[in-house]
């Protein structure tokens, strides 16, 4: 089981942060400054979820930067303003989006893992953190990859 205080090390990490700063200088994506515990509570079920390890996530960050850069913008692109463009009016919501948390880049480079281990792997990952429709995402997630 990854520890917390691990996650919050590399969210924290010079490595992590000049990966979101890249990635912040490419598209208009707001991040929250801030990182509090109950996020890496959050990111170690997803870590946890898809047996991966802080030292996985490092290795991906390190060793493939540009591929988690690209997919993420695949995906910031592909997703971003997604209610607009299916017709959901902002008038019925309660809450308006404002920012990311910093553990976005994280998520992309744990769906990055799972699909490095498979479609069938990713799918498994996708289900057990309830993704609706996990097999359609998977797909999406492959392509965004195999594009970037």
């Amino acid at each position: 089981m990854v520890d917390i205080h691990e996650i919050t090390k590399l969210i924290k990490d010079k490595k992590y942060q000049e990966t979101l700063k890249k990635i912040e200088e490419k598209i208009a994506i707001k991040v929250q400054k801030d990182y509090s515990d109950s996020l890496a509570i959050l990111s170690q079920r997803k870590l946890n979820s898809a047996n991966m390890s802080i030292q996985d996530a490092e290795k991906i960050l390190n060793e493939s930067e540009e591929s988690i850069i690209n997919y993420t913008i695949k995906k910031y692109n592909a997703t971003h303003g997604i209610e607009e463009k299916i017709g959901i009016s902002k008038e019925v919501e309660n809450t308006e989006f404002v920012s990311y948390a910093m553990s976005y880049l994280l998520n992309n480079i744990i769906e990055m893992f799972s699909a490095i281990q498979g479609s069938k792997e990713l799918e498994r990952y996708l289900t057990s953190i309830r993704v609706k429709n996990p097999k359609k995402y998977a797909t999406q997630v492959l392509d965004w990859i195999k594009n970037s």
